[in-house]
């Protein structure tokens, strides 16, 4: 094989590893911006679910200022009222908006299904607090109507309760239970925790894949340049070994020395070069028997003729 097609294929050889690092840096580089997407869409749920609960803490907050207004402060009730509905008309929209985005997720996360679920069994606590906030907005804090007041607002803040729900706890202490689990998994701020744990779990999912796109890429690289480097130094000390043999043979030529031939092994430029040379060393040697036997015969000739 002759030299230039060795270096044409050893190039070869580092260009496709060059080519397969680009292809697995693209596949790599699609799954951080995957990892990274679903970090994005974790943080975002989060900020949702963050503003949904404050747009219910502040609807909750002006329904129960409503009933400690005093009755005859028309102007207070009414403009306490009006709030209340435009945050609940607001909230209203907000809670379908997530709802339906959690749904459409659903199928990919099994997470956003539960969640989903969830928001669905909230979304009934919701119209029930709503319903009984229309059915006993117009009870006076009187003698007669201070105890369904007392009551109605007691059930306010209980239903207000199973919608924030309890912290979220990545372990239940009591995985029997069965019943108490799903009661913990309702409410917001249980909501607001399994999204916390997505968005650490899809961070620590793009820095793996960072830190593999790096190694990837390195390997690859360093790879390319080892093998580089054995292919050269291969095919340079194969040609250097070779000429050297050459070199030593003309050394030999100059002293005299024709007893000899080089190594024709190879199928390369070195090769036809040994070829040559070893034809050159034949050539030399055959010039100087007829040489030789010129001379001789020229003293033997020369011999008779002294006679």
């Amino acid at each position: 094989m002759k030299i230039g097609m060795k270096l044409m294929m050893s190039f070869t050889v580092v260009a496709v590893l060059l080519v397969a690092n680009l292809v697995v840096g693209s596949i790599m580089d699609a799954e951080v911006d995957e990892a990274w997407t679903g970090m994005e869409g974790a943080n975002q749920d989060i900020n949702d679910i963050n503003a949904l609960a404050l747009g219910i803490n502040e609807e909750f907050a002006h329904g129960m200022r409503y009933f400690t207004i005093d009755r005859t402060k028309a102007d207070q009730l009414a403009e306490t009222l009006e709030h209340k509905e435009e945050l609940c008309e607001a909230n209203d929209l907000m809670f379908a908006s997530i709802q339906a985005d959690f749904e459409s997720k659903a199928d990919e996360c099994e997470v956003h299904e539960h969640l989903a679920e969830d928001l669905e069994i909230l979304s009934v606590v919701m119209e029930t607090m709503d319903e009984a906030f229309e059915e006993n907005a117009t009870f006076y804090p009187t003698d007669t109507g201070r105890v369904n007041v007392e009551l109605f607002t007691t059930f306010y803040a209980e239903q207000m309760e199973i919608i924030l729900g309890h912290e979220h706890e990545e372990e239940a202490a009591d995985h029997d239970d069965h019943e108490e689990e799903e009661d913990d998994h309702m409410g917001i701020k249980h909501m607001i925790g399994v999204l916390y744990d997505e968005s650490e779990e899809a961070e620590e999912k793009v820095e793996n894949a960072e830190v593999l796109e790096q190694l990837s890429a390195q390997l690859f690289s360093v790879t390319a340049i080892v093998l580089l480097f054995l292919v050269g130094f291969l095919i340079t000390n194969s040609i250097t070994s070779r000429l050297k043999e050459t070199t030593d043979a003309a050394q030999k030529v100059r002293e005299g020395k024709f007893d000899f031939a080089v190594s024709e092994a190879g199928n390369d430029e070195v090769t036809d070069l040994s070829k040559a040379f070893n034809q050159m060393v034949l050539s030399i040697r055959l010039m100087a028997g007829d040489l030789d036997e010129e001379m001789a015969g020229e003293e033997v000739n020369g011999s008779q003729d002294t006679e």
